[in-house]
């Protein structure tokens, strides 16, 4: 009776637990269940702010294409970096000359940019490039006129060279689609987003002879209005941080909607999400190691491995270049050297066979998707502090062991 009596009482906490958890996490677990559990590890580098600006990107290209191509996986795919271009900058003579009464650009066809868009293409042709949808500018054109006209250090930054770097303007002026007259942000019209989603798509299809089919928020702050009209426009995919935001605070930070997405998740505008889940920028210190350690992880996860990596690491000084350069390849040798069956695929490749479910690349088992949702959520570390308040991380490991013993090899 008392043996009973106490299975009765533990089986009560631990449901009352599970009860518990699952409501304060139900958006998270449910995430966790949907996300496609891919069969193999996948590396991708996603990489934004290239395109119309500085002429030494042209070296910093050739030098990572030429990277990329030294290597393949097992099926002879060579390692992408998706470029997020930028298709123009301010033209600092033309604005000044306008007493900053309006707004001159520089666009990515000018002669002055060829030889970028030579290494553009020649990185494309060779399978290693990618080019994706960052904007027109790296900015809202009429939130930086009204920063020249009131700041004289926006007024600096826009001679301190010919071709003004967009990384070094404050954080709020790099969002694009929002109006920063005043914090917090307000949103842009449908009909200002619908003629700058237009003009900008064209331009790109004129320069490069297609049609992105993948978007990249500046600053990744954007909002449903601006997915639609990319949706209208053809593009199927758009890359996010894992969540989304929708303008800045009154502090200027980015602010919106909290809950959590998942690669391959739909959204309300019928665009197709997908997740960058780490850094890799050597010039703030981020090492090959910590790449690998992040593949790892996520290959654990049935998830692929996004880098997120910015062009500033490419275009400082010499030194901090090839250093950029000397751990993008030993990221790369990295990986390949720990899953000989590691896979390289640009985004929307990644993208289209999540989309297609294919079957070859994709776990279906109801079993094996299971294990690998109880891997996600104990590596929640707020999940697991619940789970160890309550206890239940005793049946959990108990659970994930009899994985472990049952599947003799992973199944990705």
């Amino acid at each position: 009776m008392t043996l009973m009596l106490t299975a009765i009482l533990v089986a009560s906490w631990f449901f009352i637990w599970c009860f518990i958890i699952i409501g304060r996490y139900r958006n998270e677990i449910a995430s966790y269940w949907k996300e496609p559990v891919l069969k193999f590890p996948v590396l991708i580098f996603e990489s934004d702010d290239w395109g119309a600006g500085p002429l030494i990107q042209f070296r910093s290209l050739a030098r990572i294409s030429s990277i990329l191509s030294k290597y393949v996986d097992k099926y002879e795919h060579h390692p992408v970096m998706t470029i997020g271009v930028v298709l123009s900058v301010p033209d600092s003579e033309k604005i000044r000359q306008a007493e900053f009464k309006k707004y001159k650009e520089i666009r990515l066809d000018h002669p002055v940019f060829s030889p970028i868009n030579k290494a553009l293409i020649d990185g494309l042709d060779q399978g290693v490039f990618d080019l994706q949808l960052h904007g027109m500018a790296h900015y809202w054109p009429d939130n930086l006129m009204r920063a020249l006209v009131s700041d004289e250090q926006i007024r600096h930054w826009l001679d301190q060279d010919k071709f003004p770097q967009t990384e070094t303007l404050p954080s709020v002026l790099q969002s694009r689609w929002v109006n920063a007259e005043q914090l917090p942000t307000s949103p842009l019209s449908q009909d200002e987003i619908d003629k700058a989603v237009d003009e900008e798509v064209g331009f790109f299809k004129q320069l490069f002879g297609f049609y992105p089919k993948v978007a990249v928020p500046p600053t990744f702050v954007w909002d449903l209005s601006v997915e639609r009209s990319w949706k209208r426009h053809n593009i199927e995919y758009l890359v996010t941080p894992g969540q989304c935001f929708n303008g800045r605070d009154k502090e200027g930070k980015p602010n919106g909607a909290r809950q959590k997405i998942v690669n391959g998740q739909l959204s309300d505008s019928g665009l197709i999400y997908m997740v960058r889940n780490d850094y890799f920028e050597p010039s703030l210190g981020h090492t090959s190691d910590m790449a690998i350690n992040t593949l790892m992880k996520n290959t654990e996860l049935g998830q692929p491995t996004l880098l997120e990596t910015h062009r500033f690491n490419f275009i400082q000084d010499d030194d901090a270049t090839k250093n950029a350069i000397a751990e993008l390849e030993k990221v790369i040798s990295g990986a390949l050297a720990k899953y000989p069956e590691l896979m390289f695929l640009s985004t929307h490749e990644l993208a289209d066979k999540l989309a297609s479910k294919n079957e070859n690349f994709i776990e279906r088992s109801f079993g094996a998707r299971l294990f690998v949702c109880m891997d996600r959520l104990w590596a929640n570390q707020s999940i697991k502090k619940w789970l160890y308040i309550s206890g239940l991380f005793v049946p959990l490991l108990l659970f994930l062991n009899v994985r472990k013993k049952t599947w003799n090899q992973r199944m990705y």
